[in-house]
This record gives C-alpha cells, structure tokens and sequence, in this order.
C-alpha cells in the first residue's frame, strides 16, 4: 500500500510538471501580441533617438536580456531631469493591451521596453563609485532618502556582473557603492549626460496633434 501512494505521488509530480500552459485566446491573446508589438517598436525608438551616442550599445536596450534579466532589486542608472543617478528598483510594471490596458506589477523582464513603469529610490552621485542616499540640496534637512516613479524609458542601464560574479553594488547605512565595471560604464553615460537625459524627455513625451505635447506620466493619469 505504502509503495503504491509514493508511486502515485510521483507519478502526480511528473504529470503536473509536464503539463503545458494552456494557449491564449481572444482578448488575452491580442494583449499579448499588441504589447510585444509595443516592446518591438519601442526598442526601435531608442535605437533611433540614441543613434549617434557613443553609448548606443548600453542605453539602446539598457542592459538588459536573457543572460542579464532585470528584477525587483536590481540597481541601475537611471534619467531623472538633467541628472543620471543611480536607482534601486523596487516595483515594475507591464502594460497590457493598447492605450487603454491595464498595467499590472512585474517581477522579472529580459526586455526593458516591455515594461511601463519603474518605482525605486534614487542615489546622487557623492564620490567615484559612492552613490548617497541624500542629495546635496537635502543635507540641511537630515536624512532623507529620495524614491521616484518614472517611465521605463528613464532606465538607461543596468549595472553589469563585476569580475569573479561580485555584487555589482553594496550597501552601506549612507550610501551605496558600486563595481568597477559598474563606475566604467557610469562615466561613460556621464560623457553623454546631456544627450542622454535629451533623448530620455523625447521618449517620455506623447506628440499629440494639435494639442500639447505632455508626459507619458501625464497621458496615462498617473500622478508624479
């Protein structure tokens, strides 16, 4: 009797590992096509804007694929205004369907442009490869970490796996310290900051014909 339930447990396991997903259909396939055919056209945006840049191989795809997926916690650079500063993601979310789909949190991407939104604390470049938790106009104030929303399109770049698979970033109480490959490819986004941030307001502006020009964050109602 014992040997015939571990039989069957096992033979349980199997099958329902092996079982495959069910297809998509109707309204839940055509999500699926219309916003891989966003992430498409998307990539195809920042080729394009960040086409002279010297950093087009970092920024046109962020960093991000297969062999280097994007999840909550992963640290990276980000566009916020006229700065680069270095963000913690904390949250990210997807976006369903056409102009009116819903955006639903994300726990891991190979893709940055099948991502809608980004929510993270940010770090101000202190020295070298040290990031600060507190910006320099807050000093006076205390300490007082900063966080942001922003549109995916603000995530330039992923920090790399360093030498030996060291953690690209460590975290101290005041500051977060990052790699060397992670400081490499920082100077070389800091080269371009201009463009870069330049290119980033382009992306994350909505042409309306006729009408003002606003923010994607404005476009979908989220509040900034």
């Amino acid at each position: 009797m014992l040997g015939s339930l571990l039989c069957f447990k096992v033979r349980s396991k199997t099958d329902s590992t092996a079982l495959t997903p069910p297809v998509k259909t109707g309204n839940a396939a055509n999500a699926e096509v219309t916003a891989a055919g966003r992430a498409k056209e998307n990539v195809k945006r920042r080729r394009t804007i960040f086409g002279k840049l010297k950093c087009l191989s970092t920024v046109a795809e962020a960093g991000v694929g297969s062999d280097s997926v994007f999840e909550n916690g992963s640290y990276g650079f980000v566009s916020s205004g006229s700065k680069i500063v270095l963000a913690r993601v904390i949250t990210m979310y997807s976006k369903s369907g056409g102009k009116a789909g819903a955006h639903s949190i994300a726990h891991r991407s190979e893709s940055i442009s099948a991502l809608s939104y980004l929510f993270g604390q940010t770090y101000e470049h202190g020295f070298r490869r040290q990031f600060k938790n507190t910006r320099r106009s807050d000093l006076a104030l205390g300490a007082i970490n900063r966080f942001a929303h922003l549109p995916s399109n603000s995530f330039q770049a992923l920090l790399p796996t360093e030498e030996n698979n060291k953690a690209s970033a460590k975290v101290f109480p005041n500051h977060v310290e990052i790699g060397r490959r992670a400081y490499d490819l920082c100077e070389g986004l800091m080269a371009e900051k201009g463009p870069v941030c330049k290119g980033v307001t382009s992306l994350n502006t909505v042409r309306r014909k006729g009408q003002k020009n606003i923010s994607l964050l404005e476009d979908d109602g989220v509040a900034e």
